[in-house]
């Protein structure tokens, strides 16, 4: 879209239907100020109160076209000016057609959607006895003896966190019969009302896409009225046992996945007098929860513990028992701001992360003593991202690295040391696998190392002047997106 190669002709295309259709007054926006996209004023009421400022609308469109590696793609949004939120939505992605005719379709077509999607098609605009004036006519497919539906809307159904409308309860309180009909105007005679007056001018008018079914003067369940479900080619058609097509709805608030993970450990600890102790274990077994909250399409709230099975020889000659045993618990808490390269969840990104981990490794006391359990900790910092490596978005790449400030070590049931300068850094590769819209699965190969040096005495009978962690663990999970 640079220097709006499309965004302009799209707009001012867009422009002129809104002014072609006879139930819409278009009023120009001159707001200034920040260019806004969709998905941030989806969000936050109070900037859809302040772009709706001065307008003096009853309603407003937003719109976004972008052209990424998969394709082009275009969101319009329609805001209620009254409750400030959003009331209709569509969008299309990956389109192949980058010309301006082709987009000003897919434009029209958006629009038309968004037109669909409220819960009236029109009004009545006047009425003197039993005759009544509608704003539908032959544009809208009205033709004589039409009979329209008037309606009282009952209640609204709105999407729990977007709030755009995916449907409505209405009653049908009377019926008008089409006399006659212009292009835009149509006059009838009310035939049919739930009371004396019900219908009166604005009531709201449905129905235009009713559905018909052939009579039939049998009641039997055989009959089945032209349904093409009974036709005797009806599996070759519709396949066996049929159901009707839905379209998905992409995950907008999360998602939750569990890893098995096997791994390599290494641990080091530097005693004066002794010498250095070295335990190792060549695969050992770990577990990961990993949850997360979108809280908007840029920021993200990530949690993940992590527990292991560490066992490994002692390795401090004439130190019993033999054998230790060693649990691993990791906790991480953070926050990430997400740099998107497309409109959908599977395309490039970016996410900047920062939050608080926790890192324990118990150890079993030993007589002499060798190892300690120690308890890492600190503020951690990063960057995680990912990569469609396939056309059609189902294979993806990353990495991740991050860093920790002034991190903490403590020990027990002794310290090596009076004081510690402890270090941590971690660092991956990453593989996905798209299943479906709500299912993916995750492999990553996860490098990690802990270390601290000590100085002074501590409260063991030898010091330690150093110690350290290493892990290398190779995961897989699946995560399901809600």
């Amino acid at each position: 879209n640079l220097q709006g190669i499309y965004s302009r002709p799209l707009e001012n295309f867009l422009i002129e239907k809104i002014k072609e259709d006879h139930h819409w007054d278009f009023v120009q926006a001159n707001t200034i100020g920040p260019v806004l996209s969709p998905m941030e004023m989806e969000h936050d009421p109070a900037i859809v109160r302040q772009v709706s400022q001065g307008l003096n609308a009853d309603a407003f469109l937003v719109a976004k076209v972008t052209k990424g590696p998969n394709g082009v793609a275009l969101r319009l949004d329609l805001f209620l000016v009254k409750d400030a939120l959003l009331l209709a939505q569509a969008e299309v992605s990956n389109l192949q057609q980058f010309d301006i005719k082709s987009l000003q379709e897919q434009t029209l077509v958006l629009w038309s959607r968004i037109q669909s999607q409220l819960p009236y098609q029109g009004r009545v605009l006047s009425r003197q006895g039993t005759r009544v004036t509608v704003n539908l006519g032959k544009r809208d497919g009205i033709t004589n003896e039409t009979i329209i539906n008037a309606v009282q809307i009952l209640k609204l159904k709105r999407h729990p966190k977007f709030n755009f409308l995916v449907g409505s309860e209405k009653e049908i309180i009377g019926k008008i019969k089409i006399l006659k009909v212009d292009e835009t105007l149509s006059f009838g005679r009310v035939i049919l009302e739930k009371e004396k007056g019900a219908i009166g001018k604005h009531t709201k008018l449905a129905g235009l896409d009713s559905v018909s079914y052939p009579a039939s003067g049998s009641l039997s369940a055989s009959d089945s009225g032209g349904d093409p479900l009974s036709r005797a080619d009806s599996e070759v058609s519709f396949g066996k046992n049929p159901t009707a097509w839905v379209p998905k709805r992409p995950p907008t608030f999360g998602q939750v996945g569990a890893r098995l993970g096997l791994g390599q450990y290494a641990g080091n600890m530097s005693l004066t007098g002794v010498g250095s102790l070295n335990s190792s274990n060549g695969l050992y077994p770990s577990v990961t929860l990993d949850g997360e909250i979108w809280i908007t399409p840029d920021w993200t709230a990530h949690a993940r513990l992590t527990q292991g099975i560490i066992p490994v020889s002692n390795p401090r000659s004439g130190s019993s028992p033999g054998e230790l045993s060693q649990s691993l618990t990791e906790t991480d808490l953070s926050v990430g701001y997400t740099f998107h390269a497309g409109p959908s969840i599977w395309d490039s990104r970016v996410e900047a992360l920062i939050g608080f981990a926790k890192y324990r490794l118990y150890t079993d006391d030993s007589t002499a003593r060798g190892f300690t359990t120690m308890d890492f900790s600190g503020l951690k910092f990063g960057a995680k991202g990912s990569t469609p490596v396939t056309e059609d978005n189902l294979w993806s790449a990353g990495a991740y690295i991050f860093f920790f400030w002034n991190p903490v070590m403590k020990e027990s049931p002794v310290s090596s040391g009076d004081d510690n300068d402890a270090t941590i850094n971690q660092f991956g590769l990453l593989c996905g696998r798209k299943l479906s819209e709500h299912l993916r699965l995750e492999a990553s190969l996860d490098f990690a190392i802990y270390s601290a040096k000590f100085s002074g005495a501590g409260s063991r009978a030898e010091p330690a002047t150093s110690a350290s962690h290493r892990h290398t663990s190779l995961a897989a999970g699946i995560y399901y997106l809600f």
